[in-house]
């Protein structure tokens, strides 16, 4: 704890409002230092305190947390907390408290399968971002509005939200990975596949150079999803590979959190790489049933007939002979028979 916040928490004895930010702060520092464990025995402590002090905003951020935590290991709990959460953040105004509170409640309904009040409550929440003329605010609305309309099957809307939260996010911080991951995810619902990719290039470069690991996970999951699209199914492959081991990295096991693994399995299977594509389907299969994600299994199903059907391309092998005598060629007059 470094001495601003040690004493913060001095000065906060006797003030359980002030206690309960303290203790909140203290948990996204642990969280971000990946120690969970400690992050979760601050945000208990913080909710305790929250509620002693009576102080609505404060509580309804620590819940929403605590719902993105939770989220990762018992979905169900995540889904109660953020409901509290999101009625605690319904009677205050617009702050990046309550936006963060929509948002949260919004993602963990589009995990769980349940898109439409989950758009609902983006759309309005996209309303007040826009009236209120706070450009950050509005950009991370977007992002995840684009995100739930398209697990809604609204293209449309989403490559709408994705183009406008590019072109803000551009127009405040030239060129960013993010922006340019939202311009590739815009060309993905609604345009085509190579400028997708050509926008997608250029994301993983601005986030590998910004050291940006979620955003270039992101970014990493899509062009993999575009070169499926475009048939370089071993690039595919690859890029899903990198996205799902950088995701792991982070914590992030949900497999309904970004939806990777069936463009994994299915890139991996056409590329002929059969062992590696049941691996990832037995991984992510496994994953669905401790989360009971059953959200993202018929995607999973789909790529499993695609492995069943796909055929097994060996890797060519090469001669151990220092030299080897060439073909013997078939004469003209056969090779109608052949």
């Amino acid at each position: 704890m470094g001495p601003l916040l040690a004493a913060a928490a001095a000065d906060a004895r006797g003030d359980a409002g002030l206690d309960a930010a303290v203790r909140l702060e203290r948990a996204r520092r642990a969280l971000r230092d990946a120690d969970g464990e400690r992050g979760l025995v601050e945000l208990a402590a913080a909710e305790r305190r929250a509620r002693d002090a009576g102080d609505p905003e404060l509580l309804a951020e620590i819940l929403g947390l605590v719902g993105i935590v939770t989220m990762q290991n018992d979905p169900a709990q995540a889904l109660r907390t953020l409901d509290e959460a999101l009625g605690l953040a319904a009677g205050l105004p617009l702050c990046p408290a309550t936006v963060t509170v929509r948002l949260s409640w919004s993602v963990a309904q589009a995990r769980d399968g349940r898109v439409s009040p989950a758009v609902a409550v983006l759309e309005a929440l996209r309303e007040e971002a826009e009236a209120a003329g706070c450009v950050q605010q509005l950009c991370t609305v977007l992002y995840v509005a684009a995100a739930v309309n398209s697990r809604a099957g609204r293209c449309r809307q989403a490559a709408q939200h994705a183009r406008t939260a590019a072109e803000l996010r551009a127009a405040s911080e030239p060129g960013p990975g993010p922006a340019l991951a939202m311009r590739g995810v815009a060309e993905l619902e609604a345009g085509s596949a190579p400028a997708a990719a050509r926008h997608l290039d250029a994301a993983v470069e601005r986030c590998t150079a910004a050291e940006d690991t979620e955003w270039l996970a992101y970014s990493l999951g899509w062009r993999g999803r575009a070169r499926l699209l475009l048939g370089r199914y071993a690039d595919a492959a690859e890029d899903l590979e990198r996205c799902r081991a950088l995701l792991d990295s982070l914590g992030f096991v949900d497999p309904a959190l970004f939806l990777a693994d069936a463009d994994l399995v299915e890139s991996l299977a056409l590329a002929g790489r059969h062992g590696p594509a049941r691996r990832a389907l037995a991984r992510a299969r496994d994953r669905v049933a401790a989360l009971d994600r059953h959200v993202v299994t018929l995607g999973l199903d789909r790529a499993e007939a695609v492995l069943v059907g796909s055929p097994i391309r060996a890797e060519p092998r090469r001669c151990s002979r220092p030299r080897c005598p060439p073909p013997t060629p078939i004469p003209w007059s056969r090779r109608g028979r052949c």
